[in-house]
């Protein structure tokens, strides 16, 4: 039993691919769900992640300000 089958068949609402018809099922993050996204909920590694827009922008602009001040560490 393939990987994907194996999320499908177990019911927790993740997305998986149609084998039948190969026909992939597009993600939709779990909309309307309070909890976010099942897939991140039961990841057993915890490798899954839900990151905002806003979120990550902030990530982004803070990375580059440790590397602006790593290369040059007397200005601020």
């Amino acid at each position: 039993m393939a990987a994907m089958e194996v999320v499908v068949n177990q019911g927790y609402g993740c997305n998986g691919v149609a084998y039948q018809r190969a026909q992939a099922n597009k993600c939709d993050l779990c909309h309307g769900r309070e909890a976010g996204p099942a897939c991140v909920e039961v990841c057993p590694t915890a490798a899954l992640t839900l990151i905002r827009p806003a979120d990550l922008q902030a990530m982004q602009l803070e990375k580059q300000q440790r590397a602006a001040r790593g290369s040059a560490p007397n200005l601020r």
